[in-house]
């Protein structure tokens, strides 16, 4: 479990506090989003959780390692592996399998057992056929996969994603997050997601919302998507199908149930008021 508690942090030469008395608990093998609109947080708390950034007061504790002891420093970051946005800034080979293997090959495993990792990583992430590939020739989701291959190579216990899906378009946003939930399926990682897009929370056992560097609320995706007034307090765009909801219950006077996600769930609802 990571347990965060009372975490303060503010960065050199700003009086304002990136995070103010700030706890959190993340389970294992859980789906934790954070979601918060730019500036409310978010990448501090991602660099927090795997001992890059530590707190100026307050714990953070990954599996009972206190990130602030430095000789626990190496195994919290074997522990939870870290993504940042831009996959280019995190690729450092010029050949596919070489960047995933680049992990392991540092922490000293053997040729056999990195050549293990590195096959299993990429074929998890549907990159098998590319491994003799230059990053440089790839999509951005094909690049953002192979940067997953490369966390998945290390056998975290937990992933950091921060905002993953930046830099992507629609198609490959969806691929990407297809992969992360195939990958948290098959093998138990525990998931934690940061994004400001609520479409990629539907199947987060907990979202926790971040506003002005505080957790505001953390509960399931049907405790919090459905208020569309709310999100929109917060700086957040509600989902398509919610709005669509919304305005039908709105102009027709219908009573159609705000807690629906899935346009098919919609379209057998309208069906019913006929």
């Amino acid at each position: 479990m990571i347990r965060l508690r009372n975490i303060t942090y503010s960065y050199p030469n700003n009086k304002d506090l990136a995070l103010k008395n700030l706890s959190l608990e993340i389970g294992e093998k859980e789906f934790l989003a954070i979601v918060g609109r730019n500036g409310s947080g978010k990448s501090t708390l991602a660099r927090l959780l795997n001992g890059s950034l530590l707190p100026a007061s307050g714990q953070v504790e990954v599996d009972g390692l206190d990130t602030a002891i430095r000789t626990n420093g190496v195994n919290v970051r074997k522990k939870v592996g870290l993504l940042l946005p831009v996959p280019d800034n995190q690729l450092v080979s010029n050949i596919v399998e070489e960047d995933v293997a680049f992990g392991p090959e540092n922490i000293g495993l053997a040729p056999d057992e990195i050549r293990y990792r590195v096959d299993t990583a990429l074929k998890m992430v549907s990159m098998e056929d590319y491994a003799k590939h230059p990053p440089y020739l790839l999509s951005g989701g094909q690049k953002q996969r192979i940067c997953i291959a490369g966390l998945l190579a290390l056998r975290p216990k937990y992933m950091v994603l921060d905002e993953p899906s930046s830099m992507l378009d629609p198609r490959a946003r969806a691929e990407v997050l297809k992969v992360l939930l195939e990958v948290k399926e098959k093998t138990g990682i525990a998931i934690i997601l940061i994004t400001h897009r609520l479409e990629e929370v539907l199947d987060a056992d907990r979202i926790a919302i971040l506003e002005d560097g505080e957790i505001k609320i953390v509960a399931p995706p049907s405790g919090i998507l459905h208020d569309t007034t709310y999100l929109r307090e917060i700086g957040l765009e509600p989902l398509e199908i919610s709005v669509l909801i919304e305005h039908i219950n709105k102009k027709c006077g219908s009573k159609i149930r705000s807690d629906i996600y899935k346009i098919d769930q919609l379209v057998e609802e309208l069906c019913l008021l006929q």
